[in-house]
């Protein structure tokens, strides 16, 4: 039975692109030959669904879900990759899509809706001490200590960001509302910052030295030379980590999969989870989350709104734009709140630890101001004193001619 000798196969494979006609007419063709139907079968049980009223069309779809998830969840357990699934799950919704047959996500439907979970600090300090490279360490640092999307992360420059008094400065527009914004950033990140770039440049030095040697072998065999690696400010910030990917920008599929594959490094869900809950498609721990646990800490710690909200890329308040981006009492504000954003910052601990005693930090530190204004008085004091006997001592021996005789070195009468 030729499942796929069919004229509206044939123009839907046409219009892809060579590279994928392959694999989209592979992934096609197994999935007919699972259910041992035809292409118009399919297509002919789908388009009831164009006929229907609102409650048989959804009957109808959930029974096209079925039978797509049926198939998907075979390749599973036979042991196919998670990818491999997904791609031909895809494959079979875009040959509906194609001819006019949208099948809604099924995780968007209110049953099926998928939370996203709050991260203390001390889960994001796992996050990064699992990263698998100084790059991943830098994005998930970034991300928490900013607000900063994904993609907006993945998109900036090196030359984007800009270190001021010990403080980080990011200069980037929201991808999503074409937003100009700002975001302040910490010592933890200069600091992953500063050795992600110097490992950068270590390694473009190493590979621009090996590049005679390799150019050479690939023009024997009739290869396009390699570039040498430069790293200016226009270089993108986060790229790949091997030599042939380091001017290639990271692209959000990798980054995503990465922290996937972190946060059960860092044992906050397992993959047993990733499948039974969230069908292997949502991260309840990925960079939303980051941006959530940023927001959360420097509001409760008095950054105001509309300073978080720039630094998110979030629209602020009518004339909001026409606000100064950056100011020495946005720094100054954001520098109150670091050590609360900060992983390697025990200033929670330290607090706790005043309260016992029935004071806070902030208490404390009054506490010290005053009694520091109290011995500055006290030194005041002992210099006026101390002036005032130099002038009785100086009359007394106006006075008496033999005082000296009868003063010890300390000024006290010898009896």
């Amino acid at each position: 039975m030729e499942l796929l000798n069919d004229e509206v196969v044939e123009r839907w494979l046409v219009r892809l692109k060579p590279s994928s006609v392959k694999v989209y007419r592979f992934h096609l063709k197994k999935f007919l030959q699972f259910f041992g139907i035809t292409a118009q079968d399919f297509l002919e049980e789908a388009r009831k669904t164009l006929t229907m009223d609102l409650k048989q069309k959804a009957i109808q779809e959930e029974k096209l879900r079925s039978k797509i998830n049926i198939y998907y969840n075979d390749l599973k357990k036979n042991g196919k990759a998670y990818n491999t699934a997904r791609m031909a799950e895809r494959v079979i919704k875009a040959f509906l899509k194609y001819n006019g047959i949208s099948l809604a996500s099924e995780r968007r439907r209110g049953s099926k809706r998928y939370h996203r979970e709050p991260l203390r600090k001390d889960q994001i300090k796992k996050i990064v001490e699992m990263a698998p490279s100084l790059r991943d360490k830098l994005l998930v640092i970034l991300s928490f200590q900013t607000g900063m999307g994904i993609r907006e992360l993945l998109n900036l420059n090196i030359g984007d960001i800009e270190i001021r008094d010990e403080i980080g400065v990011v200069w980037y527009v929201r991808d999503r509302s074409e937003f100009n914004a700002v975001a302040i950033f910490g010592k933890d990140t200069i600091d992953l910052l500063n050795k992600y770039l110097d490992w950068r440049r270590i390694q473009a030095e190493k590979f621009n030295k090996k590049l005679p040697r390799l150019n050479a072998k690939r023009k024997a065999k009739g290869k396009k030379p390699l570039k040498e690696i430069k790293i200016t400010d226009k270089s993108p910030l986060f790229t790949g980590i091997r030599y042939f990917e380091a001017q290639r920008r990271l692209v959000d599929r990798t980054a995503q999969n990465m922290l996937r594959e972190t946060v059960v490094k860092a044992e906050l869900i397992t993959f047993k989870e990733f499948d039974e809950k969230y069908n292997n498609r949502f991260n309840p721990y990925g960079f939303h989350s980051l941006r959530g646990a940023f927001s959360s800490v420097a509001e409760q710690h008095g950054m105001p709104i509309s300073q978080i909200k720039m630094s998110m890329g979030q629209t602020i308040e009518y004339n909001g734009a026409y606000k100064s981006f950056i100011t020495e009492e946005r720094i100054a504000t954001y520098k109150k709140v670091e050590p609360y954003l900060s992983i390697y910052s025990d200033v929670e601990e330290l607090e706790q630890k005043t309260l016992k005693h029935g004071a806070t930090i902030e208490e404390l530190k009054e506490a010290v101001k005053e009694k520091d204004e109290e011995i500055e008085e006290l030194k005041k004091l002992v210099i006026e004193l101390g002036g005032r006997v130099d002038y009785i001592t100086t009359l007394m021996k106006e006075r008496i001619p033999d005082l000296d005789e009868v003063l010890s070195p300390d000024g006290e009468f010898i009896g």
